[in-house]
């Protein structure tokens, strides 16, 4: 009987191969980290010739858009978001942080509703505080695109709860439909306020995606512009101030019609 070799030695847990491999491996991701932080800070100089508006600037913020809502959908599918909020805010605070628990009909549409929702407002806080009063450095460990993913998690506990209280209104009653046309911005904040909360009571039982996220978005005071926006972000490309008119004209006709009224 031939005798079986050996097997040959593991390295252990102090072997000097392992942790030189490791050694390297965290000076290759430095190296990296900090090449991709150098790009980052020449596009930051790029966008700002250009005060952060232009062509340029809606490119870059386009394929930010896209990132943010890519990352936010996989982590409520996960609900790593939470997780994440808790790490962030937890530490801030110096105690537990805690959400209110997803609905068990959380859905896909929900995970993209809410995703465009946050990215949305994250872009809108990062160009001002990352980039304009220049939170960001190519110093701070971040890129840009990490840096974002930081905004959208500063951004994603007010709106979800938001959300949540949307719908958990929406599960304890019938849902009322907007039959008041908002056009511009009332003269009369009290007129705002109401058309807000109008809105906000319409979104059960909205017909399309498209549709759901124009009134919440209306709903909480963006403008056509940051809408259109969002839209195109959230999968509904070319998307404009006309579109985003249209839809909610749409949305108010209907409404109408529904609430047995032909005085169009």
């Amino acid at each position: 009987m031939s005798a079986v070799p050996p097997s040959p030695p593991q390295p252990g847990p102090e072997d000097p191969g392992l942790r030189a491999e490791a050694r390297d491996e965290a000076e290759r991701r430095e190296a990296d980290s900090a090449e991709r932080r150098r790009r980052d800070l020449d596009l930051r100089n790029e966008l700002a010739q250009a005060d952060f508006e232009g062509g340029g600037w809606d490119l870059f913020a386009n394929e930010l858009a896209k990132y943010g809502i890519a990352v936010m959908v996989v982590w409520m599918r996960t609900h790593r978001i939470f997780a994440e909020c808790a790490r962030v805010f937890g530490a801030r605070r110096g105690k537990k942080f805690g959400l209110p628990t997803p609905p068990h009909d959380w859905s896909a549409d929900d995970h993209a509703d809410l995703s465009a929702l946050v990215v949305a407002k994250a872009l809108a806080t990062f160009k001002q505080r990352a980039l304009l009063d220049e939170g960001w450095s190519a110093s701070g460990g971040a890129s840009l695109s990490t840096y974002f993913i930081g905004t959208c998690i500063y951004e994603f506990p007010n709106l979800y709860k938001q959300w949540h209280a949307q719908h958990t209104a929406a599960l304890h009653g019938p849902a009322k439909r907007v039959v008041g046309v908002i056009s511009g911005s009332p003269a009369d904040p009290a007129a705002t306020v109401t058309q807000a909360d109008q809105a906000r009571r319409a979104l059960a039982g909205l017909p399309d995606r498209k549709t759901r996220i124009v009134v919440k978005l209306v709903a909480d005071g963006y403008t056509q512009d940051e809408i259109a926006e969002a839209l195109s972000a959230s999968g509904f490309p070319e998307s404009s101030k006309d579109t985003v008119r249209g839809i909610w004209q749409r949305h108010l006709k209907r409404a109408r019609k529904e609430g047995g009224r032909d005085d169009d």
